[in-house]
């Protein structure tokens, strides 16, 4: 993908944000009342996209997406599943990871000349995620906390979930792995 795409696409990401800094101030309720109807939203617009040809949103699909349900759809019903099952701090800490921390590593990834492989990250772009990661989740969890959800969201982003031909989309496993492993360490 050129990088002025990549571009467009993380800067989507980063618009992505305005739904775990709204969560800071509004209900849970709320929350889940708007993500419920921009969840549907997005599977309505992939259904028009992937049975019908009616693309709304052409410019920010990479290749990969043409087939399966793309990023933006994914995102938005990942943060509906973890406003839904986590803790307010952790829910918003764990979204953030991904608006943040993916977007980062991405720009990086498209901007420096990296190894490229389908089966694992560069390690540096690894670290980086990790590293922004922990430095986004101190923001609303203990430093420890922050760790275990960072090495979730850092592992999610580095190596594809494949369940048969099926491959999930990290939109949906960074912060629902960052969030399940924050809550898990949350009572210790």
């Amino acid at each position: 993908m050129p990088i002025s795409r990549e571009f467009v696409r993380k800067a989507v990401h980063l618009l992505g944000t305005s739904i775990p800094i709204a969560y800071l101030f509004l209900d849970r309720e709320i929350m889940l009342v708007a993500l419920t109807i921009a969840a549907l939203i997005t599977i309505g617009m992939e259904y028009a996209r992937l049975w019908h040809g009616i693309n709304l949103v052409p410019d920010i699909l990479r290749k990969d997406e043409e087939r399966r349900i793309a990023a933006y759809a994914c995102f938005a019903i990942a943060s509906l599943l973890a406003i839904f099952f986590f803790e307010k701090r952790i829910a918003i800490a764990a979204l953030l990871m991904l608006c943040i921390g993916d977007s980062v590593v991405g720009i990086i990834g498209a901007v420096l000349p990296l190894q490229k492989s389908s089966r694992i990250k560069d390690v540096r772009l690894m670290v980086m995620m990790l590293g922004t990661c922990f430095l986004v989740g101190v923001l609303f969890v203990s430093p420890p906390i922050a760790f275990i959800g960072a090495v979730g969201a850092m592992v999610a982003d580095a190596f594809p979930w494949r369940f048969g031909s099926i491959t999930l989309d990290d939109n949906l496993t960074i912060p629902l792995l960052a969030g399940f492993l924050m809550t898990v360490v949350s009572p210790l």
